[in-house]
């Protein structure tokens, strides 16, 4: 397989031609992070393939740019984002990896994976006022239910609602989605009716089973407009994350002439993913003179826990500091620096498997591992 790589190197830019004598897609493309777009489309004509591809992937890099931009922030700010141009491309850009391409008569034709630096990507950022937000949740368990004609469908079949988010692209960017397998396990798992009580243990269980941080049970009931004869659907979607309360929304969507049942699934299934990424940047938003320090308290009873608790701080995006302050064979007391609210930052923590509460009795902060449950 033919990958070419364009690294930076002290504010130059570098190509650099590879062949790799393996199957499959490159590490780019396995893990990407929140600042790696991937299967960036290229079709570009030109009057011969070079222009054509050079002109293809200078393209490609700026609308990498534009949609990891778009990733970070709330919709409402998108018409105020700088301009993904050529200048601020080779600003921001770490290396890309040509994953597939075809070319001939003047045509180029490809699909590219995109990695940008963090810093260099805040920093524009910043300088356009525009809030943004770079915390990755954990990926979350989507669990569909369906209620129609008197009945409540998890794993039963059919369940087109279930089937509407099988359809798509699960999302990959700030807010991860999973689906079950929906095999024979699933079944004893849990039952639509206690996913709809929010069965607290059984959310856990099958939350565990795959490796989701939290769990999302989103509710649609179908409707029919008695007038028009048109489907609807009411969805009420609850988020469980650990240690936050349920939060529930409900929303109503109406199918326009022409849009069949499936159709308004598919329409539904995109507007609750649009939403869920919404409500965790709003939660997560990083704005401007928002750094701050607390004193939190870390329980200890072994050098190695200690390790692994500051190892897991300091892995944390917002986290820009962190000085011990004091350290005992019962606990440490540490200084953190840090962007946002200190909700944002014992959400961010949780991500790490780590409980950040206020101790009343010790009028501080406590940070420790999550316990088992």
């Amino acid at each position: 397989m033919f990958v070419m790589l364009q690294l930076r190197r002290g504010g130059s830019l570098g190509v650099a031609f590879l062949f790799l004598a393996v199957a499959g897609a490159p590490a780019l493309a396995q893990a990407p992070d929140v600042y790696s777009v991937t299967d960036v489309a290229v079709d570009e004509r030109a009057n011969d393939e070079v222009a054509a591809k050079s002109t293809g992937i200078a393209k490609a890099q700026r609308n990498a740019l534009r949609k990891l931009m778009e990733r970070m922030t709330l919709r409402a700010d998108h018409p105020r984002l700088p301009e993904a141009t050529d200048d601020v491309v080779s600003r921001t850009l770490r290396d890309f990896v040509v994953t597939e391409e075809k070319f001939g008569g003047g045509r180029y034709i490809a699909t590219l994976s995109v990695r940008f630096n963090p810093e260099d990507v805040r920093e524009v950022l910043r300088g356009s006022g525009v809030p943004f937000a770079e915390i990755q949740s954990r990926p979350n368990l989507m669990l569909p239910v369906y209620q129609s004609a008197g009945s409540t469908l998890l794993w039963d079949e059919p369940n087109p609602w279930f089937d509407a988010w099988l359809r798509r692209d699960l999302p990959t960017g700030l807010v991860p989605l999973t689906l079950p397998l929906r095999d024979l396990s699933d079944i004893s798992e849990i039952t639509a009716e206690q996913a709809l009580a929010g069965d607290e243990g059984r959310l856990r269980s099958i939350a565990e089973k795959y490796k989701g941080f939290g769990v999302v049970v989103a509710l649609a009931k179908h409707r029919v407009d008695p007038a028009g004869k048109l489907p609807s659907l009411e969805v009420a979607m609850t988020t469980y994350l650990p240690g936050e309360a349920a939060r529930v929304t409900t929303r109503g969507f109406q199918a326009r002439e022409g849009t069949d049942l499936d159709g308004l699934f598919d329409l539904t299934a995109d507007e609750l993913v649009i939403e869920l990424e919404e409500a965790w940047k709003r939660d997560n938003l990083e704005r401007a003179g928002s750094q701050q320090q607390i004193r939190v308290l870390v329980p200890v009873s072994r050098l190695s826990d200690w390790l692994d608790v500051k190892r897991k701080m300091s892995s944390v995006p917002s986290v820009k500091g962190m000085n011990v302050a004091r350290l005992s064979v019962r606990e440490a007391e540490v200084d953190l620096t840090f962007l946002g609210e200190p909700e944002q930052l014992r959400r961010a923590l949780a991500l790490k498997d780590l409980d950040m509460t206020y101790a009343e009795d010790k009028s501080a902060w406590v940070v420790r591992p999550r316990s088992a449950e």
